[in-house]
């Protein structure tokens, strides 16, 4: 769900798949008019593979605007209905749609699939990584790929901008899920991912990617350390896959656990981040929850919104971006959750200075360092912003 038309309202976006027999019936696009009316949009029709609401190119902090999709599967043979509509809508082909004069148009169509890439899209997510405050892209297609953004080119799909694959971290590892998420709270994105052992396919390792500190351009990730799932061996059925992964703080200490849930045994497995060590300092972190208000055209949960926190470590001075993309799932295909509490991990030496809040009609607010200061470190009573 998100507020495509900016009236204020959570649209739906209908994810449907290509049936079996020669009927084209794509997913809609479906517009809220209030008491539970919802009006399709006459112009969209797409089988959707993974979808996300966000901003693929423009300035630093941009509020979202753009629908990128990634296509689902389209077979012409299943009949010439079919046949006619799949030569429009390739295959695992990537498009994006803006809002434009009451109706959702195709401002980009890769027409084939990226990178000559044959594999769908797992799931994708996004977060401004390298540093210029635009949304880079992380996606999930047989192995880890991040797009990362270019000023004045589109990030997602790519157009000759920077680009990393990270490598599974060791042999006969085959990747199962992955999730983008501060997990130690330092500032800078992580990457947690499960891989299956082939020599041992009940079993399952993890491995955590991190930005060493002063990395200015990518190649970004490397591995920091790779452990073993052992609860899992015993729990799972030979050759199971993963359905779906999610990174969410259940236990309200300010770090992102796990839960994810497997494809052929319906169980919940939830892995508790575990960090800081015992010794360790505690980092500090700032937790936001925006609420908009539907009567000034701006959606109850703030999705479309940037926020941007402006730190200073006493050295050097930045400005992390996080973006609202959500309110507790759609980042993947199979629905995964995401937390809607916004959190900035501050490390031990930043300071924050100022948190500025793009909201998604434009309207750019100002939250003071007195403010911010005095609702620090907590999940259970985080900063509140209301429009």
């Amino acid at each position: 769900m998100a507020d495509f038309n900016n009236d204020g309202l959570l649209d739906v976006l209908e994810a449907n798949e290509q049936r079996e027999d020669d009927r084209v019936a794509p997913g809609r696009l479906l517009y809220n008019t209030g008491r539970r009316v919802f009006r399709p949009d006459p112009s969209f029709g797409e089988y959707v593979n993974v979808a996300m609401y966000g901003k693929d190119q423009g300035g630093r902090g941009a509020h979202a605007g753009s629908l990128i999709i990634q296509r689902g599967p389209c077979e012409e043979e299943k009949g010439p209905q079919q046949a006619d509509f799949c030569r429009g809508h390739r295959s695992l082909s990537w498009v994006i749609y803006q809002f434009v004069s009451r109706a959702m148009g195709a401002v980009y169509d890769s027409i084939d699939p990226i990178d000559g890439d044959p594999l769908p899209a797992r799931n994708i997510q996004a977060e401004a990584l390298n540093g210029d405050g635009v949304m880079d892209f992380r996606v999930l297609a047989g192995s880890i790929k991040i797009y990362y953004s270019s000023p004045g080119r589109r990030t997602l799909p790519p157009n000759g901008g920077p680009f990393e694959e990270i490598p599974a971290p060791g042999e006969g590892l085959e990747l199962g899920a992955a999730v983008l998420q501060d997990f130690d709270l330092d500032g800078r994105a992580d990457i947690f991912a499960l891989y299956r052992i082939d020599t041992h396919p009940q079993s399952y390792t993890v491995a955590i990617f991190s930005v060493p500190p002063g990395a200015a351009a990518p190649s970004f990730y490397t591995r920091l350390r790779r452990d073993p799932v052992p609860s899992l061996a015993a729990d799972v059925h030979r050759n199971t896959k993963i359905k779906d992964i999610a990174a969410v703080d259940y236990d309200n200490d300010g770090f992102a656990d796990i839960v994810f849930v497997l494809l052929e045994r319906p169980r919940l497995f939830h892995l508790t981040n575990a960090h800081p060590q015992s010794g360790c300092p505690r980092p500090a972190f700032l937790a936001v929850v925006l609420e908009g208000d539907p009567a000034k055209q701006v959606n109850r949960y703030g999705i479309g919104s940037s926020l941007a926190l402006a730190v200073d470590d006493g050295r050097t001075a930045r400005s992390p971006v996080r973006t609202v993309s959500s309110y507790s799932h759609g980042l993947t295909n199979r629905g995964g959750a995401r937390d809607h509490r916004i959190v900035f991990g501050l490390g031990d030496g930043d300071a924050p200075v100022r948190l500025s809040i793009t909201w998604p009609n434009g309207r750019v607010v100002q939250v003071s360092q007195e403010v911010i200061l005095g609702n620090m470190n907590s999940m259970q009573a985080p900063l509140t912003i209301k429009y």
